[in-house]
């Protein structure tokens, strides 16, 4: 079967064992991207079948843990991606903690002094993951929504976009 088929009962369980052996994760890089992967993948979309409050709590450790292996790229885009996928078991509290990991980038502030800074290099196709995983979380306060989709919209206004984010507008 497709992964799209999978029984969810089926990557519920595998999820379950992914849970289980999370600090295998930190062994490697490689393992880590691995990991994220397969676990975000098996708990999506984070909600709605029975035991996932529990896994989310489960994951909720792993979030506040932090990535092991931060300076690698693939490993930042899996964790993005991940958290995308299991937001909407969230709460909203829950849903705002995990925008401002990436809010500094996704809606950079001005300085005191008036004059932006000079803005923070991110790799396109972390950047993208940050931006999908943003607009998943469905119960940020309006205005945060509506900073995000003005940033947006002004990005798309001066040609300064990607298709993925037209998505997430």
């Amino acid at each position: 079967l497709g992964r799209n088929s999978w029984p969810l009962s089926a990557i519920r369980r595998m999820a379950d064992l992914f849970l289980e052996l999370a600090e295998g994760r930190k062994r490697s890089a490689g393992h880590e991207a691995r990991w994220l992967n397969l676990c975000g993948l098996c708990l999506r979309p984070g909600l709605g079948y029975p035991g996932d409050d529990f896994r989310i709590e489960q994951v909720r450790r792993v979030f506040a843990g932090g990535l092991t292996f931060s300076s690698q790229v693939q490993c930042e885009i899996d964790w993005w991606i991940y958290w995308g996928r299991v937001a909407g078991g969230f709460n909203r509290n829950q849903q705002i903690d995990l925008f401002q990991r990436g809010a500094q980038i996704l809606l950079p502030k001005l300085p005191k002094g008036g004059k932006p800074a000079k803005p923070v290099r991110v790799n396109s196709s972390l950047l993208r993951e940050m931006w999908r995983t943003a607009c998943s979380l469905e119960l940020l306060p309006l205005q945060t929504k509506s900073e995000l989709g003005d940033t947006l919209a002004r990005r798309v206004k001066s040609g300064d976009y990607r298709d993925s984010e037209l998505w997430c507008l």
